[in-house]
């Protein structure tokens, strides 16, 4: 597996968890602690495989960065992880080409599993 995700999160403990999470499960994480970071580090970097973006931050929304991101054309599938999703959140994120959604708190197989399907989808 040599899938490399990019991980936004502006909680330092959620990012460096869920960072260690993905490690082990044997994907490549580059972290970002901002969408701002995010942005900057897709601009440079062309091994992206998978966004992983928490969704409730300070100045840019998960969805806002996502649909940011589709936007500038980037073929990138997004999932979406919060404590707070809601039915409203998921069907907007539907709407905009989110693939995924992790509902916090979640375990090491959830996330990693969840990696894993929304990348095989988009092999296919």
């Amino acid at each position: 597996m040599n899938e490399t995700i990019l991980l936004v999160d502006d909680e330092p403990v959620l990012l460096q968890a869920s960072r260690e999470m993905l490690k082990q499960g044997g994907y490549k994480v580059i972290p970002a602690s901002s969408a701002k970071q995010g942005i900057e580090i897709l601009a440079t970097r062309d091994e992206i495989d998978l966004v992983i973006t928490d969704h409730i931050m300070p100045d840019v929304t998960g969805l806002e960065f996502a649909e940011y991101l589709f936007m500038k054309g980037y073929d990138i599938p997004v999932i979406l992880m919060s404590s707070e999703l809601t039915e409203k959140i998921m069907d907007e994120g539907k709407k905009a080409g989110v693939k995924g959604f992790l509902d916090r708190p979640y375990s090491n197989m959830t996330l990693c599993g969840m990696a894993k399907s929304v990348l095989s989808a988009t092999e296919s």
